[in-house]
């Protein structure tokens, strides 16, 4: 190969090379302003939600059912509790004692409801017993601590 030729072939391949860097720029430039506005990904596109806000839990009511105010399922020990005669359910039992003011406490077995009346008040710091572990149903409906109606 002669001069000429090497000369030659030399300013070609660097014609050519600066051809290829040019060109390469050019593109990557016009492809960032193609995509300003596009998301890259679907991450990135923003799309509007709905929020639903959640309901609030009803505060259960009165004597409702076991462990809502007025049925916490425990009685106080070493209390006297008396037979009321009053007929029906261990609800209408829990009703009975949260609407009367000297109810301090009841439960309620085999159809029966017994009661306690407030003057034994100061029996509120006696232990406990869980009522249904004992297999009736009761409540205390005026200590400082009990759920009150």
């Amino acid at each position: 190969m002669n001069l000429q030729t090497f000369n030659l072939f030399l300013i070609v391949s660097i014609l050519l090379a600066l051809t290829i860097i040019v060109d390469a720029r050019f593109n990557k430039h016009i492809n960032k302003h193609k995509n300003i506005n596009k998301p890259i990904n679907n991450h990135d596109a923003i799309t509007p939600t709905k929020t639903k806000c959640s309901t609030p839990t009803p505060t259960p009511t009165c004597c409702q059912s076991r462990y809502s105010p007025g049925w916490s399922d425990e009685i106080i020990q070493l209390v006297v509790y008396n037979n009321n005669n009053i007929p029906g359910t261990a609800q209408d039992c829990c009703n009975f004692c949260t609407t009367n003011s000297n109810c301090l406490a009841w439960w309620y077995i085999s159809n029966s409801c017994f009661t306690a009346s407030t003057d034994q008040n100061n029996s509120c710091s006696n232990s406990r017993v869980n009522a249904s572990a004992s297999n009736f149903e009761g409540g205390i409906d005026r200590c400082s601590d009990s759920i009150q109606c």
